[in-house]
């Protein structure tokens, strides 16, 4: 059995992973963000330096032509760090995202690898295409099988 080890700033996602078998899991420390229940800050980036990731998975509030941003200044930082310390870049995406910029942004459409969306939206399958980011779109009734 292959192991996987997550590492987070997300409490949600701690909360959803702490008793799955086969699965060690890493909260990173730092402030607590109320709104999102995430972990950000300068304790947050020093816990990050300590990691590499094969693969890392990056949600955002907003994604147009011009790049991909959230909503914090202090979390797109953290996205940034984590991209630049991961081989790989996953954004998943649902519909409502696209279209949206948000307040921080985290950087250029380049830096994504796979973006996984619910849609079949042609300007996303354009936007993808001229940026060489690989889009995965998933049926409606597949979102909950993941």
């Amino acid at each position: 059995m292959q192991r996987l080890t997550v590492v987070t700033n997300s409490l949600t996602a701690a909360e959803l992973v702490c008793d799955l078998p086969g699965i060690t899991h890493v909260l990173l420390g730092g402030q607590l963000r109320r709104l999102s229940g995430s972990l950000t800050g300068p304790l947050a980036l020093s816990n990050l330096e300590q990691f590499t990731f094969d693969v890392a998975f990056i949600g955002v509030s907003g994604l147009t032509e011009d790049g991909i941003t959230v909503s914090d200044l202090g979390e797109a930082q953290l996205k940034r760090d984590v991209v630049a310390r991961s081989r790989k870049m996953v954004v998943p995406l649902d519909a409502s995202k696209f279209g949206l910029t948000d307040f921080a942004r985290v950087g250029d459409l380049d830096m994504i690898d796979l973006l996984i969306s619910d849609s079949e939206d042609k300007a996303l399958q354009s936007i993808c295409a001229t940026k060489n980011v690989a889009l995965r779109t998933l049926a409606p009734d597949s979102r909950n099988s993941l």
